[in-house]
C-alpha cells in the first residue's frame, strides 16, 4: 500500500530538512559573496581623508544590492512570482523637511545633549538578531526569506569588520550615506517587515562605525551644512540626490546594476 510507505512522515520530512539545509547554504553563500566585497575595501575606505561631503553610495553598497538583486531573480525562478517584492519608489517626489538653515540648526541649543541621548536610545532598541539559522528549523521557501537571510548574513559581516576600523570623519559619513541608500532600497528586495528587521539590524553597522571614529563631534550627527552649496545635506538626501542624478543619465547611469526591471526578468 502506498500510503504505508511514509505513514510516519519521516521521508518526507528528511526529505524537507535537505531541501531547506540546500537553500539556507544558498543564501548563506550569496550574503557570504555580498560581505566579500564589504569586507575587502573597508580597510582602505575607512582611512580615506576629504574636507567634502560625500556624494553618494560607495561601489560597495552598490554591489551588496546587486547581489540582492541576483538573489532575487533566481529566487522569482525557482519559486514563482514577482521578483521585486515592490516597485522601486519614485525617489524624484521623496523629499525629506529641511526648512530651516544649517546656521539655525547647529545654533539650536543641546546639540550634543540630544545626540549623546539618541545614540544611547539607539543602542537600546538594537535588536538580537539570529543570523544562521539552526541545522533542523525549516526554512522559508520564499524570495523573501531567502534574500532577508542573505541580507542579515552580510550586515552581520560588515558589522564584524566594522569593529576592525577605525573611521575618519569623511568614511564615517559615507558609511551613513551607503546605510541610508540601503535603509531606502531595502522594500524593493523584501517584504515591508523584513525590511524593517533588516533596517534596525543596518543601524547597528553605523553605531560600531561611531565607536570607531576618530572625530567624536561628528557621530550621530544626520545633517551638515555646506557652505559651498548654502544648503543642509542629511544622509538620505546625498543618496537620493544620486538616484535622481542615476535616473536622469538613462542608459549611462549605474540603477540598472542594482534595480529590478521586467527586462531583465526576461533575459533569465
Amino acid at each position: 500500500d502506498q500510503h504505508s510507505i511514509d505513514s510516519d512522515e519521516l521521508v518526507s520530512t528528511r526529505f524537507q530538512l535537505a531541501a531547506s539545509r540546500s537553500l539556507s547554504l544558498f543564501a548563506n553563500t550569496k550574503g557570504q559573496e555580498a560581505a566579500s566585497f564589504v569586507c575587502f575595501e573597508i580597510y582602505e575606505s575607512s582611512s580615506i581623508q576629504s574636507e567634502f561631503f560625500p556624494h553618494g553610495p560607495s561601489d560597495t553598497a552598490l554591489k551588496v544590492l546587486e547581489v540582492a538583486k541576483n538573489v532575487c531573480i533566481d529566487c522569482a525562478a525557482a519559486f514563482g512570482g514577482n521578483a521585486m517584492a515592490s516597485p522601486l519608489t519614485n525617489f524624484n517626489d521623496y523629499e525629506q523637511d529641511l526648512s530651516y538653515t544649517g546656521a539655525s540648526r547647529m545654533a539650536a541649543g543641546g546639540h550634543n545633549a540630544i545626540k549623546g541621548l539618541s545614540l544611547d536610545v539607539a543602542r537600546m532598541f538594537t535588536q538580537k538578531v539570529q543570523i544562521y539559522s539552526h541545522p533542523l528549523d525549516i526554512a522559508q521557501f520564499t524570495g523573501d526569506g531567502v534574500v532577508s537571510s542573505m541580507f542579515r548574513v552580510a550586515l552581520k559581516a560588515w558589522i564584524e569588520q566594522v569593529r576592525q576600523c577605525t573611521f575618519t570623519t569623511f568614511a564615517y559619513r559615507q558609511l551613513q550615506v551607503d546605510i541610508e541608500f540601503l535603509k531606502y532600497l531595502m522594500p524593493h528586495y523584501v517584504g515591508q517587515d523584513s525590511a524593517e528587521s533588516l533596517q534596525i539590524q543596518s543601524n547597528d553597522v553605523v553605531l560600531n562605525a561611531g565607536e570607531r571614529c576618530e572625530n567624536a563631534e561628528c557621530v550621530g550627527v544626520e545633517e551638515y551644512y555646506d557652505e559651498a552649496m548654502g544648503k543642509v545635506l542629511t544622509p538620505l538626501n546625498i543618496a537620493l540626490g544620486w538616484l535622481k542624478e542615476e535616473d536622469a543619465a538613462g542608459g549611462r547611469g549605474a540603477l540598472d546594476q542594482f534595480v529590478i526591471r521586467e527586462e531583465s526578468l526576461t533575459e533569465v
